[in-house]
């Protein structure tokens, strides 16, 4: 059980740490960009020294408004009107 909590860790550190590279790849900088990259890094650190869930639950809703508010903002068009932020699907 321990080593399957471990794993499920090791898979969510790479997802977030994924999803914080796509961030910083971006021409989006943003401070609410540069908000959700110090959430991802903070959960990544939390989840390095093992704390458990419980102590995430605060962290992962703020992170979750964040990311939802980002795509908003992302997702409208620039002057030129050229998409700000787009992500491959596929590529996910």
């Amino acid at each position: 059980m321990i080593s399957q909590i471990a794993s499920l860790a090791e898979t969510r550190i790479k997802v977030l740490q994924q999803a914080k590279n796509l961030i910083e790849k971006t021409r989006d900088h943003s401070s609410l960009a540069k908000e959700v990259c110090s959430v991802l890094d903070r959960e990544i650190e939390m989840l390095n020294i093992e704390l458990g869930g419980e102590f995430l639950v605060g962290l992962r809703k703020r992170m979750l408004n964040s990311f939802a508010k980002l795509i908003t903002q992302s997702s409208s068009l620039t002057k030129t009107g050229k998409p700000k932020f787009k992500v491959n699907a596929q590529s996910m």
